[in-house]
C-alpha cells in the first residue's frame, strides 16, 4: 500500500516529537507494523529518533529518506533496504573491472532534481554571492544506465599511467599544509605533485595534484587500452550518483554528526592537526582518522554502492563552469556552452567545511590548475566499443 497523505501528516507530525516513535505512530493511525508499511511510499519522510525495531519496510520507496538519527538495530537494515529498492531491476553484474582500469558500479536511469532549495543554503549559511551557482532546482532526466568509478582514481591506477606514457609529474602545484614552523596555509610549492602532495599517501589513497587535462588524458590512455569510452562524468551524471535517491544535503541526510561514518572531511583529526580552535562552521564533529587524504573505500558507500561520493578529494567533471542553471542540459549530459577556462568541480574534500560538503556543491577551476584536494573518478557508457 501507499500511505495516505493523513497517514503521512501524521507520520511527519509525530517524527517532530523527540519522544516519538514508529509503535506509537502504528497505535495512533491503526497501521500494522509488520504489515501496512510494505511497499509504502515513504519518499523524503525525516525519521528523527524514531525506534524501527520490527517494521516491515520490504519494498518500501526510501528514496531522499532521513535516518540520520533513527534508532534501533534495524536502522542499518533499513539503510540497506534504501539501497535495494533504488537499485532494483538492474543486472546483477553491476561491477566490473577491466584491465588496469578502477573498478565501476553500474548507476540506474533515472531522473532527480538538480540543485540546492533555499531552505539548504540558509541552513548551511552559504555566502549570498554563491546561493545563485545551484539554482534554479530543476528536474534532469538520466535516460540509460552508465558505469561510474566506485572509487575516486587511486595513485596506484595514476602511476601506470604515467610510467607507460611518459607523463611526467608536474614541478608544482597548490598545496595546504604546514611550514617548518607549524603554520598552515595553501600556496603554489615547488617540487608538488601527484607523486608528493605534501603529505604521506600509498597507492590506494585517491590521487591528487591531477589536473583536468592530466584526467582526460589518463581516460584516454585507459580508452585506448582497453577498447572501451572512459570519460569524466557530466555534473549532473555526478550529483545524481552521490544522491543516490536521496535529497538531503548529505547522501546520509542533512545532519554533520554521521559525517565520519561516510566522508573524510576536515573534522576533529584536522582540527587538532592545525592546532585550532573548535569552530562548528570549519570542522565537522567527530574523529575520521585522517587528517589529510584517506585510501579509498575506508567509510560506508552511499544508496549505489560508490564510496567517496563526498570528502577525500574534489572531483573534476567534464563541464564548463556557469554560474547558474540557466539553460543548463535536462538530459544528463555536460554543459559545454559555458566558460572552457574553468571546469566544475564536486564533492568536497578532506580540507573542507561542513558547508562544502554536500552533494549539490559546486565550484569550478582553471582545467591547467592542480590541487592536493582534487582528484577524479571516470564514467564510462555500457557496452562502448
Amino acid at each position: 500500500m501507499r500511505l495516505t497523505a493523513d497517514q503521512r501528516r501524521i507520520l511527519q507530525d509525530l517524527l517532530a516529537r523527540p519522544d516519538a516513535g514508529f509503535t506509537e505512530l502504528a497505535r495512533i493511525a491503526k497501521l500494522d507494523k509488520t504489515r501496512d508499511f510494505v511497499r509504502a511510499n515513504l519518499r523524503g519522510v525525516d525519521f528523527g529518533t524514531a525506534d524501527l525495531s520490527g517494521f516491515n519496510f520490504a519494498q518500501a520507496d526510501l528514496r531522499g529518506a532521513d535516518l540520520t538519527l533513527a534508532r534501533g538495530k534495524d536502522r542499518l537494515v533499513l539503510i540497506d533496504a534504501r539501497t535495494d529498492n533504488t537499485t532494483r531491476g538492474l543486472p546483477p553484474n553491476r561491477e566490473l573491472q577491466e584491465g588496469p582500469g578502477p573498478a565501476m558500479v553500474l548507476v540506474p536511469e533515472g531522473r532527480f532534481l538538480m540543485g540546492v532549495p533555499a531552505r539548504e543554503n540558509q541552513r548551511e549559511k552559504v555566502p549570498k554571492e554563491q546561493r545563485g551557482w545551484t539554482s534554479p532546482q530543476h528536474e534532469v532526466t538520466i535516460p540509460r544506465p552508465f558505469y561510474l568509478g566506485k572509487y575516486p582514481v587511486t595513485v596506484e591506477e595514476f602511476r601506470l599511467f604515467a610510467v607507460e606514457t611518459n607523463h611526467a609529474p608536474p614541478a608544482k602545484a597548490w598545496t595546504y599544509e604546514p611550514d617548518d614552523k607549524g603554520e598552515w596555509s595553501g600556496e603554489e610549492r615547488d617540487g608538488r605533485g601527484w607523486d608528493n602532495p605534501g603529505f604521506a599517501q600509498t597507492g590506494r589513497h585517491p590521487v591528487t595534484c591531477v589536473s583536468h587535462d592530466d584526467a582526460t588524458a589518463y581516460a584516454a590512455w585507459l580508452s585506448d587500452r582497453t577498447g572501451q569510452a572512459y570519460r569524466l562524468p557530466s555534473e549532473a551524471e555526478w550529483e545524481y550518483a552521490a544522491r543516490a535517491g536521496t535529497e538531503t544535503a548529505r547522501y546520509w541526510g542533512d545532519g554533520r554528526k554521521q559525517a565520519c561514518r561516510y566522508a573524510n572531511v576536515a573534522d576533529e583529526t584536522l582540527r587538532l592537526r592545525m592546532n585550532r580552535a573548535p569552530d562548528p562552521e570549519l570542522f565537522f564533529p567527530g574523529n575520521d582518522g585522517f587528517a589529510f587524504t584517506a585510501p579509498v573505500g575506508s567509510f560506508l558507500p552511499n544508496g549505489f554502492g560508490l564510496y567517496d561520493m563526498l570528502g577525500n578529494v574534489w572531483e573534476w567533471t567534464a563541464d564548463h563552469w556557469r554560474d547558474n542553471y540557466a539553460n543548463c542540459p535536462k538530459d544528463g549530459s555536460a554543459n559545454t556552452t559555458g566558460d572552457s577556462g574553468r571546469r566544475v568541480l564536486r564533492g568536497g574534500s578532506w580540507n573542507d567545511d561542513p558547508g562544502n560538503v554536500r552533494a549539490g556543491v559546486r565550484d569550478g577551476n582553471a582545467p591547467g590548475n592542480r590541487y592536493s584536494i582534487v582528484g577524479f573518478r571516470l564514467a564510462r557508457t555500457p557496452f562502448s566499443s
